[in-house]
């Protein structure tokens, strides 16, 4: 068998495969009762979030049919006579969270190996367990190979995959050379065939006639489009990197605004910043670190309603003091250190249901290369590992703009950039605490994830809120999240589209009556 017909018969049948051995930690099933889809679920005795208000509904019901939110209200009702009831006992009631900046096809690993790629193509399917059994039921993936996330959207379509609603850009919609920019032959000598199976990550159009072709086949069918604006390299040892034409970005714009596209940037530096400030951009990725905006820059993108998605906990996960014997002074101060302390504790518990051990143990091995080689040789020694600067540059001058952004009324969304090596999914209650640290409000840091998000994937009429004609996406919580954004960990019920998805407390039966246990 040649070696292209091999890898595609492996890859297909990994990527579809369940494996019962490999995957027992990660089970969202519990013994609980059924809920009958066919039928009106009534659920009842809830302490409601209205995470619009910031305040709690107090014996609260929603009614659910067909997937959808029919009606909300405080106190006892006229239940449908058809109707099944779930008694939540006095628990919170909040909507499913969103998490507005994921890679969902990327494992999360530093490298990849011939012989333990299927460890990688199974901790993909983590991926969407963990986002469920954690309470997202929503994901935007800003940038993915589309070969393997058509196939686990199409699984969980089905029901052999129990994962998220997908909102996607399929491929980022990069020039050649520009961010993310690993040349794919240097990372692994398999990445070009198998591309032609899963797809490109990244499209690396050569000229004006790619970029076209790329457009109509990898976007036309997308919810956004996803580019990189930055020029300047976040590798190790590897600065300038070429960026769009203006031709280019025209041309981009013009396809995005015909088909009310919204077009999100990575942007981490003020010179992108800058120059996308020119263009009908909706969101922008990641926050600029490599200088302070000033106050016209703040009010531009107010006025442009342009939204961000800080990624902050990003800045948290790549604090690489591994690089340094002592960190530089200047890059330090009160917030930096106590990120610290929180990263260190964070990466050495980090649970088997989240993240394959022998992958972690192979991420936290990597970060010793630091120890051994400078970071400016690392790129010549095709060692493709992310810069220091720009981390904790966002740590500290990104997070002054993130919280001058956000005074200025720039919408506020919230996303981990799971998926990429080290920050794992199951974790965004993680970007949610940070962003209380650096200064957000409980309320505002619960809103980022719902409301906000709901907004920036364009379905704020459908998610985000627990209200009539929304997706019955909903989260039952043991704590108050607007006291406290750490009670969304460990949530007892999720539920998506009316169905209970994940429940770490047994449910009974009584009748009609579901009740959660104690």
């Amino acid at each position: 068998m040649n070696r292209r017909k091999f890898l595609k018969l492996s890859l297909t049948a990994a990527s579809i495969a369940s494996a019962p051995a490999l995957l027992a930690g990660c089970s969202t099933k519990s013994s609980m009762a059924k809920v009958d889809a066919s039928r009106p679920l009534i659920i009842k005795n809830a302490l409601l979030v209205d995470v619009e208000k910031g305040a709690i509904v107090k014996n609260a019901s929603v009614v659910v049919e067909n997937g959808l939110i029919r009606s909300v209200w405080r106190g006892e009702g006229l239940f449908p006579s058809s109707a099944q009831t779930l008694d939540l006992g006095g628990r919170y009631l909040m909507p499913g969270l969103i998490d507005g900046h994921c890679h969902s096809t990327s494992s999360a690993g530093f490298g990849i190996s011939t012989f333990d790629a299927w460890r990688h193509l199974m901790q993909l399917r983590r991926h969407y367990e963990a986002c469920i059994r954690t309470g997202v039921t929503t994901i935007r993936d800003t940038g993915a190979f589309p070969g393997l996330l058509h196939g686990f959207i199409k699984e969980m379509e089905v029901g052999t995959l129990n994962g998220p609603r997908i909102v996607f850009c399929n491929s980022i919609t990069n020039n050649d050379g520009g961010h993310p920019d690993v040349p794919a032959s240097q990372v692994h000598r398999l990445a070009g065939p198998t591309s032609y199976v899963i797809g490109p990550m990244m499209l690396n159009y050569k000229n004006t006639d790619e970029l076209v072709r790329a457009l109509h086949s990898n976007c036309a069918q997308a919810h956004f489009l996803k580019l990189t604006v930055d020029d300047d390299s976040i590798l190790c040892g590897k600065s300038k990197i070429p960026v769009y034409p203006d031709d280019d970005l025209k041309l981009m714009f013009d396809f995005a605004q015909r088909r009310n596209m919204p077009v999100a940037c990575h942007c981490m530096t003020g010179w992108g910043f800058d120059r996308m400030m020119k263009y009908p951009i909706n969101n922008l990725e990641h926050l600029v670190c490599d200088v302070e905006l000033n106050d016209k820059q703040i009010q531009a993108a107010a006025d442009k309603k342009v939204a961000v998605v800080p990624t902050f906990s990003l800045a948290q996960i790549y604090l690489l003091e591994e690089a340094y014997p002592q960190i530089p002074p200047a890059w330090r101060d009160s917030f930096v250190d106590n990120e610290l302390i929180l990263r260190r504790e964070h990466l050495k518990n980090i649970p088997a249901d989240i993240c394959d051990p022998a992958i972690h143990a192979d991420n936290l091995a990597t970060l010793e290369r630091y120890r051994a080689i400078p970071c400016k040789d690392m790129f010549a020694q095709k060692l493709f590992l992310p810069s220091t600067a720009p981390f904790f540059g966002m740590a500290k001058t990104g997070r002054k703009n993130m919280m001058r952004l956000k005074q200025a009324g720039v919408l506020m969304g919230a996303g981990m950039d799971a998926g990429v090596p080290l920050s794992y999914f199951g974790f965004l209650h993680r970007e949610l605490e940070i962003l209380v640290r650096a200064g957000f409000t409980n309320v505002e840091a619960i809103q980022c994830a719902t409301i906000n998000n709901a907004r920036i994937v364009n379905m704020e009429n459908r998610l985000g809120s627990i209200k009539e004609g929304k997706y019955a996406d909903m989260v039952v919580l043991a704590g108050n999240p607007l006291e406290n954004v750490s009670n969304i960990q460990n949530p007892l019920l999720v539920i998506k589209e009316g169905d209970i998805r994940h429940s770490s407390n047994s449910l009974t039966r009584e009748g009609e009556s579901i009740r959660l246990a104690s």
